[in-house]
């Protein structure tokens, strides 16, 4: 009634997660369940009520910090066997970050100095569910992939949803473990049955959704075998076909992101390399690119031919349709606006023109350091520290001297 049906995943979750080591045992991953949307929208109230489930909630992991204070933060998965915790504040585009949280999917722990000797390590395990939360969600497909997916975009509530609201953190706050003795008195049973049960329901939820990938499958599969098995021993506030109904959304919206993820991710690699190349081919700074702050200028139609002869280049295969891309640049938030006439150079010849911008805090810090990267490389042509850049370079060189990111892949257009 309060969490609409996300409590269902929540529930079967944190149900779940108190069977976790049988299910690492037999399969060596858990899945994680994702609470994704805007301020308000009861994300953090949830994953408290299922952390509930195996005592007092323990404090969020605030997910802003840097990756090496996180890392020393997720001792606490190594603290309490069958344990549930928090990752909070979930921002895309870290790559150590999303390595991390793959890594808890996996239940692979790390290793650290050990402080009695210069040489020895010591293994942390991952012991504990882990539940993650954010007003943004992941771009990565193998990240998505690893994710029990629920995107919480209700943020206004009428006054008797925030009764129920306030009744249920009065329960919370009571204590809600007591509950999961009666799920605990079965533990032989699931033991001794869950293998058999999860390839049932494996094979079931591949015939019901043919479109979703094997992660998907086998994550929900979990959820779903422990149900099964304890839909006659305890009541259930759902039925299965509710449930069912309820990962139908989930996998719906998480196919879209994982396909928009794909596009964009496409259209960035071709765009970064259209700005760079000879300068007859590439996209022109200053007359079809412009950079204002950290937004983003770009003649559309003329932007979209260049990605098209790139993309056929890299992919061998058409890019989506203008229009398609333009959809996933404004469901991802990486666009701001339309613009009838903005000004691609300065003064009276100017290229004036229609442009579409682009929110480049909204894009992952790599790809922003890139198109930065880029724009200046262009900007900088023919001056003074264009020439002391090539002082700079070593003989022969294979490319440009331009500032890129890591990650950064060069290719001429």
């Amino acid at each position: 009634e309060v969490h609409r049906d996300h409590d269902i995943s929540a529930l079967a979750f944190g149900i779940a997660s108190i069977f976790q080591d049988i299910v690492v045992e037999k399969l060596g991953n858990f899945p994680i369940l994702f609470f994704y949307g805007p301020g308000s929208s009861g994300k953090d109230e949830l994953a408290a009520i299922v952390q509930s489930f195996v005592g007092v909630p323990q404090i969020a992991i605030n997910l802003e910090g840097n990756v090496s204070t996180i890392k020393a933060q997720v001792r606490e998965f190594a603290q309490f066997r069958n344990g549930i915790s928090q990752l909070s504040e979930y921002k895309r585009g870290n790559p150590q970050l999303d390595g991390m949280l793959k890594a808890l999917w996996d239940r692979r722990g790390y290793k650290r100095g050990n402080i009695e000797s210069h040489v020895g390590t010591e293994s942390i395990p991952i012991e504990s569910s882990a539940i993650l939360t954010g007003n943004d969600y992941p771009n990565e497909e193998p990240l998505i992939l690893r994710l029990i997916w629920n995107e919480m975009d209700k943020n206004k509530f009428s006054q008797d949803e925030m009764k129920a609201f306030d009744e249920l953190r009065d329960m919370r706050e009571k204590g809600v473990s007591c509950y999961s003795n009666d799920f605990f008195q079965h533990r032989v049973f699931i033991a001794e049955n869950f293998e058999k049960e999860q390839r049932s329901w494996k094979g079931i939820l591949q015939e019901l959704f043919p479109e979703a990938k094997s992660r998907i499958i086998s994550n929900l599969s979990i959820l779903s075998s422990v149900y099964s098995m304890l839909e006659n021993k305890v009541k259930f506030p759902f039925t299965q076909d509710e449930m069912i109904e309820h990962f139908r959304k989930g996998i719906d919206k998480q196919i879209r992101k994982i396909n928009s993820a794909s596009i964009l991710n496409r259209f960035w690699d071709c765009f970064i390399a259209s700005l760079r190349g000879n300068r007859e081919q590439r996209l022109q700074v200053g007359y079809i690119i412009s950079v204002s702050g950290d937004e983003l200028y770009m003649q559309w139609s003329h932007t979209y031919n260049k990605i098209q002869m790139e993309w056929i280049a890299r992919y061998k295969e058409l890019a989506p349709a203008k229009q398609v891309i333009k959809e996933q640049l404004i469901q991802s938030g990486q666009f701001l606006r339309d613009e009838g006439v903005h000004s691609y150079g300065e003064g009276r010849n100017a290229n004036r023109s229609s442009a579409t911008v682009i929110n480049m805090n909204a894009l992952a810090p790599d790809v922003k350091t890139d198109i930065i990267g880029s724009v200046m490389y262009q900007v900088n042509e023919g001056t003074l520290w264009e020439k002391q850049k090539e002082e700079e370079k070593p003989a022969d060189p294979s490319q440009p001297a331009i500032l890129f990111s890591d990650n950064s892949d060069f290719f001429e257009s």
